[in-house]
């Protein structure tokens, strides 16, 4: 998607979701971890923060522009992350 001029995208990265697949006993679950990750790195990873961390470097070999937003719930735990990231941030300033 990123490849495209002018694209911008919003990514909603479930992370508690992704952090509990990576163990899972189940092959099937864990061998889409690559696709979401594009590389194997994150078997090295441990928690919510290193996961953030691996999929905004990850999005920044393809985008410019890569920020993330992290949505907490009522008890304060990490729900999941918002991520936008674009090749080209135009920034209007109004007057």
């Amino acid at each position: 998607m990123l490849q495209k001029p002018k694209c911008e995208t919003f990514i909603t990265f479930m992370v508690d979701s992704v952090n509990r697949f990576l163990t899972h006993r189940d092959p099937k679950i864990r061998q889409h971890m690559p696709e979401i990750f594009g590389t194997q790195e994150y078997f090295q990873v441990n928690g919510v923060d290193a996961l953030r961390d691996l999929y905004q470097r990850q999005l920044l070999k393809a985008a410019e522009f890569v920020r993330y937003f992290e949505m907490i719930d009522a008890r304060g735990r990490t729900v999941y992350f918002l991520f936008f990231a674009t090749l080209r941030l135009t920034i209007v300033l109004v007057i």
